[in-house]
């Protein structure tokens, strides 16, 4: 199964597939495929479908936010919350049992 721009705005909560959820699908499948190159065993798709999507949110976050910074609702008002520099982050633990060099 392959991951589609509409899988990834229900993933961000977007209300519709704007240029900035398929930018962001864009990015995450070419960030996945250079990381996969150096695959020593196949990932199984489901796996790397998640990955995408996980980090597809990643980058649509940090597109979304201004200076990395959004503001997370919260009981007692708003919070800043940094979004992650590095999009692969949420993936790298995933990635090392498939991937030389991540170990």
């Amino acid at each position: 199964m392959a991951v589609t721009a509409e899988m990834l705005r229900a993933r961000v909560g977007a209300k519709e597939a704007t240029e900035a959820v398929t930018s962001a699908l864009a990015t995450a499948e070419a960030l996945m495929t250079t990381a996969l190159e150096k695959a020593f065993r196949p990932m199984p798709d489901g796996i790397r479908d998640e990955c995408v999507l996980s980090v597809g949110y990643a980058v649509y976050d940090r597109a979304k936010s201004s200076d990395g910074i959004r503001q997370q609702v919260t009981m007692e008002g708003t919070t800043p919350i940094r979004s992650p520099r590095d999009p692969m982050a949420s993936v790298r633990s995933i990635l090392a049992d498939y991937v030389i060099g991540l170990a």
